[in-house]
């Protein structure tokens, strides 16, 4: 009996410990929006995508946006960028990536297309204040 209750002793370490491991990954995946910036790195690597990693920072003042669309099979990724209106570094950016422009845009004023058809980019200026945002809208392909 004692050596029953020593193992189940060790198995509830075992499982706790692997809890507390894998409880940051978790609370990421559960999370349906979140506000960060880059010095956040467990949030920063895991919601920002590649083309808002390597985007120019076009001012010292930037934010980045997660939101897991409710009711919607859609996740949006942005970055705010607050104290400039100048968009050519960023579209000379999507350009050198292959993204074009894309009229029929749902998500914003000015979209681009690459050769994900699943992702939707949109530039444009923040309403009320100096400042532009870039949204990586991309649409979750259901499984059948």
């Amino acid at each position: 009996m004692r050596k029953l209750a020593s193992v189940g002793i060790i198995l509830c370490v075992v499982m706790g410990a692997a809890f507390a491991v894998s409880w940051p990954s978790l609370e990421l995946r559960l999370t349906d929006n979140t506000v960060y910036q880059e010095t956040d790195r467990r949030q920063y690597e895991y919601f920002t995508p590649e083309v808002l990693k390597n985007i120019p920072r076009i001012s010292d003042k930037y934010i980045f946006d997660y939101a897991l669309v409710d009711g919607s099979p859609r996740t949006v990724h942005a970055v705010k960028f607050y104290g400039t209106t100048d968009v050519k570094p960023v579209k000379r950016y999507l350009e050198s990536l292959g993204y074009r422009a894309h009229a029929g845009c749902d998500i914003g004023n000015e979209c681009w297309k690459g050769s994900n058809p699943l992702e939707t980019i949109s530039v444009e200026g923040l309403n009320r204040q100096a400042g532009v945002i870039v949204i990586v809208e991309n649409r979750i392909k259901r499984s059948r």
